[in-house]
């Protein structure tokens, strides 16, 4: 096995599989990445931790086809070290010694054979639907920041997927707050598909994806699989049944405001600096032209800031986490948000002007 690369194409293939590769396992092979030749100007690159795989796909100058696993936290180390100028070189000897050349710098490591390697899911008779990646891309950042890490409700530890004819929908919550987003996809699924995907996954995802061209996702009922620009990632699904989200949805709205969001964001911000981690909290307090954003606590002292609104009639107060209005306001893509509130103790929603979007935040007991 012969190999000549490109430093910046192994550069940037090793680096997004090595958020893959577990050193917290017992099977040495999962410390590995599996090297194989596809054809003579092409080799794939893949690593699991058994629950999330990822392939990439990278030109290089193949001499003698074959296959390989190797090390991946030391190949990493030794690919980005050597200096840009020269090509690297790469090959297999006997007993899976690898030889890492370039310009004056010699490697040696020890691989495992391929045969060790566990075995990559097929997803080829999977259900596909395509979708633009740019799309798909705000649709996770707007609803994965979400989810729960509480392992005692596993159902919520990931993000569901609901995809039928040509829509697909995206709805994240830990049970303080939901996030739910309804798109159009490129593609007509008959059948309806629903899957939870794990947080890593959706991780993974979001640390690959570009905002250019499609990305096609493979349906399966015990993996899904996504493949854009010569990556695929084939992950399980989280067992279980995902509640029933329409239920935490506000059903009516009494005062919808619109306002700016980098400006909420910002007060929201400020104010919370003196909010504790006790009493993470900040009140809201709606009048009729004005919203009063306030953050205290009884050992740092007291924020307060102002909020210019077009007059509404209905005057009121909600307490939130500030860190739940943060979390969204930072990944919406407008200028303006639209805040809706019905009761003090019900839920406060934000929306974007012209998506299916809606953000619940379940409010917290005023003082």
């Amino acid at each position: 096995m012969e190999i000549l690369f490109n430093k910046e194409n192994l550069v940037k293939a090793t680096q997004i599989l090595s958020t893959v590769v577990t050193t917290k396992t017992p099977l040495v092979i999962l410390n590995n990445v599996l090297m194989e030749t596809v054809s003579e100007k092409e080799v794939k690159l893949t690593a699991t931790d058994l629950e999330v795989s990822v392939s990439i796909k990278i030109p290089a100058e193949v001499t003698d086809q074959g296959c390989i696993t190797i090390p991946a936290k030391k190949f990493n180390d030794i690919i980005r070290e050597i200096p840009d100028k020269d090509p690297i070189q790469l090959d297999v000897k006997k007993n899976n010694n690898i030889i890492i050349e370039s310009g004056r710098c010699f490697f040696k490591l020890i691989g495992l054979p391929k045969d060790d390697f566990p075995r990559i899911p097929d997803l080829e008779k999977a259900e596909e639907i395509k979708i633009g990646l740019e799309t798909f891309s705000n649709m996770l950042d707007l609803t994965s920041f979400s989810v729960s890490y509480d392992d005692t409700r596993p159902s919520l530890k990931g993000v569901l997927f609901i995809i039928k004819g040509e829509t697909i929908t995206l709805v994240a919550t830990d049970g303080r707050r939901l996030a739910k987003i309804k798109d159009k996809t490129l593609s007509n699924l008959k059948t309806e598909y629903k899957a939870i995907v794990p947080t890593k996954t959706i991780q993974e995802l979001s640390r690959s994806l570009s905002r250019e061209e499609k990305i096609k996702i493979y349906l399966d009922s015990n993996q899904i699989g996504f493949s854009f620009n010569g990556i695929t990632i084939i992950s399980r699904l989280i067992e279980g049944n995902f509640p029933d989200y329409n239920q935490i949805i506000p059903k009516e709205v009494k005062t919808q405001l619109k306002i700016n969001r980098e400006q909420l964001f910002s007060t929201v911000k400020r104010t919370s600096l003196l909010t504790t981690h006790i009493s993470q909290k900040i009140r809201m307090d709606l009048f009729k032209n004005k919203i009063v954003v306030l953050g205290s606590s009884v050992e740092l002292g007291e924020a307060k800031e102002e909020i210019e609104i077009e007059k509404q009639e209905k005057e009121m107060s909600i307490a939130v986490n500030p860190n739940y209005l943060t979390d969204v306001l930072k990944n919406i893509p407008t200028e303006d948000v639209l805040l809706e509130l019905t009761e003090t103790e019900k839920p406060m929603a934000l929306k974007i002007d012209g998506m299916d979007y809606i953000y619940v935040v379940m409010p917290m007991k005023l003082d």
